[in-house]
This record gives structure tokens, sequence and C-alpha cells, in this order.
């Protein structure tokens, strides 16, 4: 961490005196060295705790006439992100969503076990789907569904 901090003070430091010196080119070079430090520091990957197969987690958000719904794809203990933005009536949203899950399941292998979000009515999805449906009310799967949520 020490050496972090030293690192991007002489960075910056050059950057300064190479845009004092006139010098453009060789300060946006060591701008854009900064701006890569800082993505690979905060860029941290999402690791979920149990990491045995698979799990998908999927929610979705409205606002303004626009449903988008986001499925964290957990193979291997990474979570993947996948974003799936489209426009429906608000009204429909969870037939909408129960629709695209359905066809979502009949392109894409199926998870371990599928999280979902307790507002979801899921009877007619467990006749369908052949996984077992989790709707959690605390704990490290609820995380899960509001970290998707945030993403939304």
């Amino acid at each position: 961490m020490v050496i972090q901090r030293m690192l991007k003070a002489q960075l910056q430091t050059k950057m300064l005196e190479a845009s004092q010196a006139l010098e453009f080119e060789k300060a946006q070079e060591y701008k854009e060295m900064l701006e890569s430090i800082r993505h690979v520091v905060n860029d941290k990957q999402n690791i979920e705790k149990d990491n045995r197969g698979s799990r998908d987690v999927f929610a979705w958000y409205t606002k303004k006439g626009y449903l988008a719904i986001t499925g964290f794809l957990v193979r291997e203990g990474t979570i993947l992100n996948k974003r799936i933005p489209f426009k429906t009536s608000l009204w429909r949203c969870g037939r909408e969503f129960t629709s695209f899950l359905v066809q979502y399941y009949q392109d894409h292998p199926s998870a371990r076990e599928l999280v979902l979000p307790m507002e979801l009515d899921v009877t007619a999805l467990q006749e369908v789907l052949d996984m077992p449906i989790f709707q959690p009310q605390k704990g490290y799967k609820v995380k899960l569904l509001d970290m998707c949520v945030e993403k939304c």
C-alpha cells in the first residue's frame, strides 16, 4: 500500500512537471498510467463464497416503463455479470421476467440452483425449470440479489 501511494505520487509529480514544460503527450502518458493503476487496484473481482458448482441469481428493476434484468452467473466461485435491458409495460414485469427466465434456460444450461427475488411467484417456474429455486430472506444470497438489483 505504501509503495502504491509512492508510485502514484511520483507519477502525479512527473505528470505535472511534463505539463508545466508543455510536454503534453508525456503528461498524457503519465495520466494514463495513473488511471491504469487506479483501475487495477479498484476493480476487484467478485468471488462467491460457496464455489461448488454453479448458481444463477436474477433480479429486475423498473423505471419509466423500462424493465432491466440482471443476472449473476456464478461459475466456480466467479461472479459473471449479464444485463438485459428492454421496454415493457410496468404492470407485466413479473410475467415478463418469468417469460425471460423460461426462454433463457431453453438456450442455456441449468445451474445447480436459481436465486430469485421474494416478490416473484415461482409456482409456474418450478413446474417448467429443472433446478431448485431459492427465494432468500436473509444471508449471503440476499446480498447477491441486492448486488444484482444495484447493477440494473
